[in-house]
């Protein structure tokens, strides 16, 4: 990720929260330093003023403490690698292209099974899913988004989950664990339409990969080539 990307991110973090300290850390060989430095707001930009030598006891309380509630969402210890952005009433989060088990109602045509998608970008909302598909895990704020590969999706890219509720109360990381559990346990059904190019590399992977070890499923790659453009980036999104 870019630093003007993560700058972006920063600010927006928290509805606004203002830095008041942080920790540098300083390497000699294999000697480390860690220091506290308090930050101060002068001439329309922060500053780092002073600084304070942690020891190990600060650092063990600091890792223990570190909870951040709100009235939805909470984060304990350190946020998860695959976050992209975080505000406390939106995440957004993407998952790598991976084998998941996809449920399709019958009428699709298409057998339910275990497929291979592409990164998939995760968004919540104000208890709204939206989802996005992306060519690449090298996420940064220009990084384009495609329609994800799924039907339920409405044309602004939220999910229809039907009578399915979101829990988007609690540590950030079953926030996310639990919907893309729920996001791919739901029934894909024929209630917003078809995407026929969609459809049919479903169909092409069915053939290929029934009966193949999963070793042999997880190298199959989804072709990227059909998805089709959102003309939207992450940062349209954010």
């Amino acid at each position: 990720m870019s630093f003007e990307f993560k700058k972006k991110i920063m600010e927006n973090i928290g509805e606004k929260l203002e830095p008041v300290s942080a920790l540098i850390v300083f390497k000699d060989n294999d000697n480390f330093y860690i220091e506290k430095k308090d930050i101060q707001f002068i001439s329309n930009s922060y500053h780092l003023i002073g600084g304070t030598p942690m020891t190990k006891k600060d650092l063990g309380d600091i890792f223990e403490l570190i909870s951040v509630e709100t009235e939805q969402i909470r984060t304990n210890c350190l946020m998860p690698k695959n976050i992209i952005y975080y505000n406390f009433k939106t995440i957004i989060w993407y998952s790598k292209n991976s084998l998941v088990n996809l449920n399709f109602n019958k009428k699709l045509g298409i057998k339910s099974f275990n497929y291979k998608v592409p990164t998939i970008i995760f968004k919540i909302e104000h208890e709204r899913l939206y989802v996005y598909a992306t060519k690449t895990t090298n996420i940064n704020g220009d990084t384009k988004l495609y329609k994800a590969p799924f039907f339920n999706i409405r044309q602004d890219n939220s999910v229809c989950l039907g009578n399915v509720k979101l829990d988007v109360t609690g540590d950030i990381t079953y926030i996310m664990n639990n919907t893309e559990r729920k996001f791919y346990n739901s029934e894909f059904n024929l209630d917003l339409g078809t995407n026929i190019l969609y459809k049919n590399e479903y169909n092409r992977q069915y053939k290929i990969l029934k009966g193949k070890s999963k070793k042999e499923k997880e190298s199959l790659k989804f072709n990227n080539k059909i998805l089709i453009d959102s003309e939207l980036t992450i940062n349209d999104i954010i």
